[in-house]
């Protein structure tokens, strides 16, 4: 039998997560996964359509400075650029476009200093931004529009819109957790998140929020060869209920304007990612969210970069964080059998038990 309390206050509440086993199995040997926001299909969806004033200062900022670094090469007839570091930098992302044999000079033909210098630009904006792998084919269309050439205002706005699109990236670099508040299995949630044949983990807000909290700028029980490359620096952790809207009334706030008046990365952050569409209000969602303020403090804290997320190694006392392991109703016995046997093992003091629902198999 499952070993667990029955009260679940609203202060702190017992969380659920159904995985797979290979994601069972990830957990023991990599730790607990999670993920960036852009995994998410309705986080992807949701489009903000006032950027906060803060962030369009930011940007025309980058956007006039790119502009003129460009008109600059435009009028330059030298036969070559002097920029040491762009030129160290792309020479080894960019080493098909840029074959110059000095990695201090970037060969003056227009396109492909035009695409560097841009380029470049993302590249800075990354360097404080959780940004990973933006698409080169973004950054080939925005250059197009000086190779064209068109006028400087078009120009502009392409560059515009590609660091609006960046903003927009950037907010889906948060790390997001995803649970489940309903003590009672779920058919679909085993089927769907567990793969049929996988666990159902259990928690409570104040130990999953400690837990995560402990990692914070490579502390605790992370492997010495991972400190700091997962995550760079300190981060912040909320967690609160998902709020359910209509797709009407979604749309409505994403849009409104004020958004505008929104000061910090961590404001915009926590009005859209508690954001969902009321058609999966059935799985009673709780999120955690973790966040670095990077934009504000000007260090480079809650990078994620380049991975789509991160592992949080559970080191050698899983009850930090698990306080229950139960297993698919989609298991035969002899699975059932293994599995306790394997789960035991990997996970000491966390006892797993057998699910409650009665399936044929």
């Amino acid at each position: 039998m499952c070993t667990s309390n029955p009260e679940n206050s609203s202060e702190n509440p017992s969380l659920y997560r159904y995985i797979s086993f290979e994601k069972a199995i990830s957990l023991f040997t990599n730790g607990f996964y999670v993920p960036i926001a852009k995994s998410f299909e309705d986080l992807n969806e949701c489009e903000i359509k006032h950027l906060p004033n803060y962030l369009e200062k930011d940007i025309e900022s980058r956007v006039e400075d790119c502009f003129k670094k460009i008109k600059e090469l435009l009028c330059n007839t030298s036969n070559s650029i002097n920029s040491a570091n762009l030129a160290e930098h792309y020479k080894e992302c960019f080493g098909e476009i840029f074959d110059a044999t000095d990695a201090k000079e970037i060969p003056c033909r227009s396109w492909e200093s035009i695409f560097g210098i841009i380029s470049s630009a993302v590249s800075d904006y990354g360097k404080t931004h959780t940004i990973a792998n933006f698409p080169r084919e973004n950054i080939r269309c925005c250059a197009s529009a000086f190779r064209m050439p068109q006028n400087d205002e078009e120009c502009k706005s392409k560059l515009r819109r590609l660091f609006e699109n960046l903003a927009k990236e950037d907010l889906k670099g948060a790390l997001i957790s995803c649970w489940t508040k309903n003590p009672k299995e779920s058919y679909v949630l085993w089927r769907s998140y567990a793969e049929k044949k996988g666990i159902r983990i259990k928690t409570n807000k104040e130990k999953l929020e400690k837990f995560l909290k402990s990692k914070s700028a490579g502390t605790g029980d992370w492997p010495e060869d991972k400190k700091d490359f997962f995550f760079s620096g300190e981060f912040s952790v909320k967690s609160e209920d998902v709020t359910y809207l209509t797709e009407d009334d979604l749309r409505k706030e994403l849009e409104a304007n004020s958004l505008r008046d929104i000061k910090t990365r961590k404001e915009l952050l926590e009005k859209v990612s508690f954001l969902k569409s009321d058609i999966y209000r059935s799985e009673e969602e709780f999120r955690v969210l973790l966040y670095g303020d990077a934009w504000e403090s000007g260090k480079l804290t809650g990078i994620v970069s380049p991975q789509i997320g991160v592992s949080f190694p559970l080191g050698d006392n899983p009850g930090a964080l698990l306080d229950e392991i139960m297993l698919s109703p989609f298991l035969s016995e002899f699975e059932i059998k293994s599995y306790m046997e394997l789960f035991t093992k990997l996970f000491p003091g966390v006892k797993p038990c057998r699910s409650k629902i009665e399936i044929k198999i």
